[in-house]
């Protein structure tokens, strides 16, 4: 019999390593239960489950902060049941190499290496922007981009706006070119309850046609435990391969450590990446302000000046690393304008603009460059 106990942060090495040599794979944290999908592992977890395992110093561990590993070539029954509260899934010898995690040889990393080299071509011709806003660049395919506000500044309207323009075109100043043979949005709510929802999905509707609007679809991942979303997010393109636009409004919610863990915001952005770059999408996504900043911030141009630096957490941080495009958005409350600003760019930075709400439709309006203009100054 062999015990292993190893720190849960090697779980992901730990299992493709059982793979590889035949054994079976148990972990007692739910939060592990991914890696089944990505190594063709051999464990589901139960959640907060606590083993006891007996060694030849008659050594107790009980801690559910530690992967257990059971590995045994004798006794093969007890290997194979495990405690009360873990379900096991047969091994499964044909899973695809380049999906098993773990480490790799010298070769195998000198080739990984090789294959990231970089041939420039002059007759490379950059891919036309998705949308634009201003004549500047705003989302390309492959691309990620960021909406970042305070609460209730409006985010939930511009991203409306974002998704009708990319529907039928044009909408707040932003222009689109779908992506070919990708005309379709979806939408993946993490926020609102049914209402909510409903009140938002209308006021596209009341903005499309009919046929632009049977283009749209919508998930409500209110109720979903956050990790599972993550996991269920890159079935987006497999589900709808003729989508171009992905929204995901918020993606806090889907962070199952938070926003304030580090290895944990940079799965979640290199996941919304990846996802981006192998569907040959763009995706938006939302993250809030850090809410000590938040309510610091007075005035639009305060809002400006501390958008780029006190996103939430290492969460946000890392998606602004990956994002093609940053925008912010601030409530004028005493003007009751929403104003939309160029956060961070890898284009051109669009100018200024703001909106507000046409209570009719309940769509998002322009306002006028130079009334605009005059509100900036009285501040």
């Amino acid at each position: 019999k062999i015990t292993l106990i190893v720190d849960k942060m090697y779980a992901n090495e730990a299992c493709a390593w059982a793979q590889r040599v035949g054994f079976e794979f148990v972990t007692n944290l739910r939060e592990n239960s991914r890696i089944t999908g990505e190594a063709g592992g051999f464990s589901v977890a139960g959640e907060n489950v606590t083993k006891t395992h007996e060694n030849n110093d008659k050594t107790t561990v009980n801690d559910p902060k530690t992967v257990g590993h059971e590995l045994s070539t004798k006794d093969e029954t007890r290997a194979t049941q495990p405690p009360q509260g873990i379900r096991t899934l047969e091994p499964q010898p044909n899973a695809p190499q380049n999906a098993r995690k773990g480490p790799k040889t010298a070769q195998q990393l000198v080739d990984m290496f090789k294959a990231t080299a970089y041939n420039h071509d002059s007759q490379y011709m950059p891919p036309d922007p998705v949308l634009s806003i201003g004549g500047q660049r705003f989302a390309t395919a492959g691309n990620l981009s960021v909406v970042v506000g305070l609460q209730k500044s409006g985010k939930g309207f511009l991203l409306s706006a974002i998704a009708a323009a990319y529907l039928r075109g044009e909408c707040l100043g932003f222009k689109a070119k779908p992506i070919e043979g990708k005309p379709d949005v979806v939408i993946i709510d993490t926020e609102q309850d049914t209402g909510d929802l409903h009140t938002t999905t209308e006021r596209l509707k009341r903005a499309l046609t009919d046929e632009q609007f049977a283009r749209v679809s919508v998930y409500s991942w209110c109720q979903e435990l956050p990790q599972d979303g993550l996991e269920m997010l890159p079935l987006v393109t497999k589900l709808h391969p003729t989508a171009g636009l992905v929204i995901v409004d918020g993606i806090a919610d889907l962070s199952p450590a938070g926003v304030n863990d580090d290895q944990g915001a940079r799965h979640v952005a290199h996941t919304l990446k990846a996802l981006a770059g192998s569907g040959g999408i763009h995706l938006v996504t939302v993250i809030h302000l850090n809410k000590s900043t938040a309510k610091q911030v007075t005035s639009g141009r305060e809002f400006a000046e501390v958008a780029n630096a006190e996103v939430a957490g290492h969460l946000g941080i890392n998606l602004q690393r990956k994002a093609e495009t940053v925008i912010g958005v601030y409530k004028n409350h005493d003007r009751h304008v929403h104003e939309v600003y160029s956060v961070n760019a890898r284009g051109k930075a669009f100018e200024m603009f703001g909106f507000t709400v046409s209570r009719p439709i309940d769509m998002p309006e322009m306002v006028d460059p130079l009334q605009l203009k005059a509100i900036k100054a009285s501040e």
